[in-house]
């Protein structure tokens, strides 16, 4: 009885950069993205004897840090890195436990598109989604600002905020999140591109956040906006 040959990076990336994931495609703060969980479960299902492993926690001069995670199918391995990251896709300094571990299994499944399974959701967006609710209870709060701030989206695009003097108590009012989705409903319509879409809403998800924390149904009212933004541009 022979032993069965292990498969080669060709005959890996061959097999998994064609499973179709779409049927455990999540979505989060307007992206697609594959848990770790679903992606392990049809790695395993195509390749039961991959395994991962963690590199140790690396830290840079700035009081920032990496993860790294390779995944190896036999012989072959791959690896990933990733910064921890908050929810604004900015990197974390001195990142608590729950961040670095987070950022651990967005780099798991990175590691494991580079086999090829669920590539196509790397393309055209950076990586993995942080989660909103959870970073921002470990993000210190910047001081209240008197004016709005003008957001730059690209150079034809520029957030069109009013720039009225509020007092830090009544910034965020009912009006406020009034003025904001129309604001925001008006440049979404601007927008060319899927990519520029996305990069949008990256850019004022803080506000966004804030948004859907007071004003629940405003928040529903503005994501339809951006859905209905993005059925539009994927149409064309």
């Amino acid at each position: 009885m022979t032993n069965k040959k292990e498969p080669d990076y060709a005959e890996i990336w061959s097999t998994l950069s064609e499973v179709d994931v779409s049927e455990y495609v999540e979505e989060k703060m307007n992206l697609s993205y594959l848990s770790w969980s679903r992606a392990w479960y049809l790695l395993q299902s195509t390749y039961p004897q991959a395994t991962y492993s963690f590199s140790n926690l690396v830290k840079n001069e700035d009081d920032t840090y990496e993860v790294g995670c390779t995944i190896s199918i036999g012989e072959c391995s791959r690896m990933a890195i990733l910064p921890v990251m908050d929810y604004k896709m900015k990197a974390v300094i001195n990142p608590d436990t729950r961040q670095t571990n987070d950022a651990r299994m967005r780099c798991f499944v990175k590691a494991i598109a580079m086999f090829g399974l669920g590539i196509k959701l790397y393309m055209g967006i950076s990586d993995d989604l942080p989660d909103e609710k959870k970073d921002k209870a470990s993000v210190k709060k910047e001081p209240v600002k008197k004016k709005a701030e003008v957001v730059d989206i690209t150079p034809d695009v520029v957030a069109d905020i009013p720039d009225t003097e509020v007092s830090s108590e009544d910034k965020y009012s009912e009006k406020w999140g009034e003025l904001f989705v129309e604001g925001q409903s008006a440049l979404i319509r601007q927008l060319e591109t899927i990519s520029q879409l996305r990069e949008f809403y990256k850019i004022n998800m803080e506000r966004i956040a804030i948004l859907g924390e007071r004003y629940p149904d405003k928040r529903d009212e503005l994501d339809a906006i951006f859905k209905s933004r993005s059925k539009e541009l994927e149409e064309k």
